[in-house]
């Protein structure tokens, strides 16, 4: 399993690392302190009401913060959050993360529950933090507290 000391359907599992930290950092790099990405989501599958409610809600969230990135959905046609520098699209979120990582001591990544934040949850250097709000799915709001539940940080926009 990629996901560590998590449940598993059945009972004789090993683990497996997705990450060498290692070969990810160079430890005689000096690095800036932190950055903060968000993730993006395909936004209207997400949210439970009108889907710019939950939009304006995380820009106003994101506002202050500073050394920050974007990382769009992949399915998202429409942009979001042009106050946030932007990251490419087509490569892996989690390849974009890693990346950012050989330049900041810390990244606080921030998201809707996703694969890519539970793949995250056994990096040192990465804070997980995910969305717990009235403006996504009931569905949404249960799989951010599972990742809760394994290691992540619930964030609220309310």
């Amino acid at each position: 399993s990629i996901y560590g000391d998590m449940d598993n359907i059945i009972d004789n599992v090993i683990s497996i690392t997705l990450f060498d930290e290692f070969k990810i950092r160079s430890p005689e790099k000096v690095l800036k302190k932190e950055c903060n990405i968000l993730l993006g989501s395909y936004f209207n599958y997400v949210s439970k009401n009108e889907s710019h409610l939950l939009i304006d809600k995380l820009s106003t969230y994101f506002e202050e913060k500073e050394n920050k990135f974007y990382i769009p959905h992949p399915m998202e046609s429409k942009e979001y959050f042009h106050f946030i520098e932007r990251l490419p699209q087509g490569v892996l979120a989690e390849d974009l993360i890693l990346e950012l990582g050989q330049e900041y001591e810390k990244v606080n990544v921030y998201g809707i529950a996703s694969s890519a934040l539970f793949n995250l949850l056994g990096v040192s250097w990465v804070n997980v933090y995910t969305l717990i709000s009235i403006e996504l799915t009931d569905n949404c709001n249960s799989l951010s507290k599972s990742l809760v539940n394994d290691g992540g940080s619930p964030f609220y926009i309310e």
